[in-house]
């Protein structure tokens, strides 16, 4: 859901207030985050004391396993999520939010009185809470959840380009040592060279040598 569409279904001003305040509150908290772990934790801590949630768990897909591994959640032992028959799976193969009636305990879903909102992100990631609603409920606390996820997105895509950034700033560095290096071996050169061409003597042609390849 959308923010507008949240808004005009709601009829008290100050929750539209706490909405915007909210999404200020987790730009802030959010955007400027150097790391994926440092992200999810923070976003743990938005679902676990802002929203209150009963938990959380953020998982993110593994290429090389090709299964969700949890990141960032105060459960014990959570298991990564297979390819298969699991909300979780499913949510994150259609790239839509859904609610699952069901609780995380160790990666499992048993049947409780609570639900799980899950809600993919960013093509790799995917936010899996746990709480009690109606419908109407439900529904809202997906499209927070979603705002919340849009703004990991951009978060990760900084993070991504900070990280190129680093990688080409370290490739030019590399660069510039290795002309550096390069340009020191033809000095080198060019000095035995003229030496080798004024030099008298053999004696003060490997003397002179050694002279020269020492101080460059």
């Amino acid at each position: 859901m959308r923010l507008v569409e949240l808004l005009e279904e709601s009829s008290d001003w100050k929750k539209y207030t706490r909405v915007f305040d909210n999404l200020c509150v987790w730009n802030e908290k959010l955007l400027g985050t150097e790391t994926k772990p440092d992200l999810f934790q923070k976003m743990m801590d938005i679902v676990l004391e802002d929203l209150r949630f009963s938990t959380v768990v953020i998982y993110w897909f593994d290429e090389e396993t090709a299964k969700l591994h949890p990141k960032a959640t105060p459960i014990e032992a959570v298991a990564s999520v297979s390819p298969g028959e699991h909300p979780v799976w499913e949510a994150f193969k259609s790239d839509t939010a859904t609610v699952s009636d069901g609780a995380m305990t160790k990666g499992k879903i048993d049947e409780t009185s609570e639900k799980q909102y899950i809600v993919p992100f960013s093509e790799k990631g995917v936010l899996v809470t746990r709480g009690a609603g109606g419908p109407a409920e439900d529904e809202k606390a997906i499209g927070i959840l979603q705002m919340l996820c849009n703004i990991a997105e951009s978060t990760l895509e900084e993070i991504q380009y900070r990280q190129q950034l680093r990688e080409r700033d370290q490739e030019l560095a590399q660069r510039s040592r290795t002309l550096e290096r390069i340009d020191g071996i033809m000095q080198t050169w060019r000095a035995v060279s003229q030496t080798a061409i004024s030099a008298d003597t053999r004696d003060e042609l490997e003397r002179e040598v050694c002279n020269r390849v020492v101080e460059n």
